[in-house]
């Protein structure tokens, strides 16, 4: 199945040839994988005649999509739909037809040139193997064994986003070597030698995690305004531009000149002219790094939401850097929430979440110098109620929510924590106190006790006798606070997914228990409610940021926007309405105050 092009374009393709002058621009001498006769790869027999189609040995994801097999196209391409063609078209209104949207990897788009008169004189070829792991295959060889090995490593130390570790089933290798445009050769030049291009795609794949390999060795191929160089999710899913941009270049899906030879010059991971990309799922996430040339880039972070209260490290992409090199994350544009990070490996950093006053999306911003920030991406902070939490104090009906508990327990999961057989942890009590009316510091955070420490990580549990921890001083400070549960410095560099966990809020009453006894007497929990009842009449600032209640039941039930039913009366469910006597229904504000 051949991709034609409109035929005005390939008339305006005869002035190109009239006019251009190629230059070569080449790639390092490493950027391609082993590939040809050398590595008992196919070669694509009459080039270009039809399309290649190669099954693959179980279902691939791309895109949010599965697929059983890739068409190798001459024109540069992998598409997983047959009849795949390249047609431009020009929407004045109405939506696109999502039917002629396909799913396709392109690591260069170009108008291929199939000899007619002399095939046998054209260098370009098409080479591909596809391996798989399975032991039966008799054309997998050790080599090609150790290669997949290879591989496997090569994309975890790429990664932001696998959670765990990588083990390929199968890599598709394509190769397109000395390949020219029929807008720049024709049979009558072809002897004289016509402007090619060297490039090599690789699609590999666990059954559930799919990776792609870009690299470009030789460009010369002269612009045209047709040629494309990413990924298209299709049917509306988007597309992905090899070279990672912002503005202006991320809103455009076609190349320019100059983006050409970016393709090779600049490094999308520790190897010039290799962009790696994770591409199993609706969103494409990037691997490798962001070529040192862009001015700015988004970076790739995992995972994209945190909780506010911190602790989580960070897989971030950035600038190629030696492991070991210090990095430096900035939550947002205040310079209080800082982190200092590492790279993990030469194309993957590492940074800690502090604390945040802050919920909601947040820019992510990366730094080598802890100056200059141009890389950056949006993270979303949530809240801890929606926390999927690491550790367990169990439910609020244990002995954390008594004031005389004969025992304490926190369990965890050893492998979120820390990867050394002999890592250890600690358990703080931290006081938590928000205060709205004070600009300067509204989160109050104190470290009151240790309750542990030396624990071996691999215990996943630590019981805590409360009778040894009673609060001696400031005990009227904190009425809440956070378990801590964190990885001793010593083994901080061995740190998994987490470097400390704040756990809550969990009422402290356990903790002052005896002084407030001696301060209130026995009934001091009803004393302290009293107290803060009577303090919070007094504090009526925030009735100025509530919203205007609606007049009329109509307007109620319209704006359902800032107004929900209240589940305990509404008239739609048949809630008896118990704490409002004689009310017909009742709404409360969802709008954030």
């Amino acid at each position: 199945m051949e991709l034609r092009l409109p035929i005005f374009l390939r008339t305006l393709s005869c002035i190109v040839v009239l006019v251009s002058v190629f230059v070569s621009v080449r790639g390092a001498s490493n950027t391609l994988f082993p590939y040809g006769p050398a590595t008992n790869d196919k070669s694509v027999g009459q080039i270009g005649h039809a399309d290649t189609v190669v099954v693959l040995p179980l279902p691939v994801k791309f895109a949010g999509q599965s697929f059983t097999s890739s068409n190798i196209l001459k024109d540069g391409m992998l598409s997983f739909e047959p009849g795949v063609r390249f047609v431009e078209w020009t929407w004045r209104e109405g939506t696109p037809n999502p039917a002629i949207d396909r799913p396709f990897i392109a690591p260069f788009h170009y108008d291929g040139f199939v000899p007619l008169q002399n095939p046998d004189a054209y260098r370009g070829k098409i080479y591909y193997k596809l391996t798989t792991r399975a032991r039966n295959d008799m054309d997998t060889t050790e080599d090609d064994r150790q290669f997949m090995n290879m591989l496997d490593q090569y994309v975890m130390d790429a990664s932001v986003a696998l959670k765990t570790g990588f083990t390929s089933q199968f890599v598709l290798k394509v190769t397109w070597e000395n390949v020219s445009s029929a807008r720049n050769c024709s049979d009558q030049v072809m002897l004289t030698g016509c402007p090619s291009n060297t490039f090599q795609v690789l699609l590999i794949g666990d059954g559930d995690h799919t990776f792609v390999i870009f690299n470009y060795f030789k460009m010369e191929i002269p612009f045209s305004s047709h040629q494309l160089a990413g990924l298209n999710g299709g049917h509306g899913r988007g597309w992905t531009d090899v070279v990672p941009c912002t503005g202006a270049c991320a809103k455009r899906s076609k190349l320019n000149p100059s983006r050409i030879s970016t393709l090779v010059s600049r490094a999308g991971s520790d190897v010039e002219g290799r962009y790696i990309l994770m591409v199993n799922g609706d969103v494409i996430i990037r691997g490798g790094c962001i070529p040192d040339g862009l001015k700015s880039g988004n970076i790739a972070v995992y995972p994209r939401e945190t909780g506010m209260f911190g602790g989580e490290m960070l897989a971030v992409s950035g600038n190629c850097h030696p492991a070991g090199t210090k990095i430096y994350c900035r939550f947002g544009r205040d310079d209080q929430y800082r982190s200092e990070g590492v790279m993990e490996t030469s194309m993957r950093g590492r940074c800690p979440v502090p604390v945040l006053t802050t919920r909601g999306q947040v820019e992510l911003e990366i730094s080598i110098d802890n100056m200059a920030w141009k890389h950056r991406t949006k993270l979303n902070i949530i809240l801890p109620s929606r926390m999927d939490w690491p550790i367990d104090v169990s439910s609020f009906s244990t002995p954390w929510y008594q004031t005389s508990p004969k025992e304490l327990r926190v369990r965890w999961t050893s492998h979120l924590f820390s990867s050394h057989y002999a890592a250890t942890l600690e358990v703080n009590l931290i006081g938590y106190r928000e205060d709205e009316y004070n600009n300067e510091t509204p989160l109050i955070m104190r470290n009151l006790v240790q309750l542990a420490t030396g624990i071996s990580n691999r215990n996943e549990e630590v019981v805590i006798n409360p009778s040894q921890f009673p609060c001696t001083s400031e005990c009227d400070d904190f009425e809440i606070g956070l378990v801590q549960l964190r990885v001793a410095e010593q083994y901080v560099d061995n740190t998994t997914k987490y470097k400390s966990v704040n756990f809550g809020p969990v009422a402290l009453g356990w903790y002052v228990n005896n002084a407030m006894t001696q301060s209130y007497g026995q009934n001091w929990p009803e004393a302290k409610c009293k107290a803060w009842s009577e303090k919070d009449r007094l504090t009526s600032g925030w009735l100025d940021h509530l919203l205007s209640c609606p007049c009329t039941l109509s307007q109620a039930l319209a704006d359902w926007g800032r107004w929900q039913p209240d589940m305990g009366c509404n008239m739609f469910t048949g809630s008896e309405c118990y704490y409002h006597v004689d009310a017909l229904h009742c709404v409360r504000s969802v709008h954030p105050s």
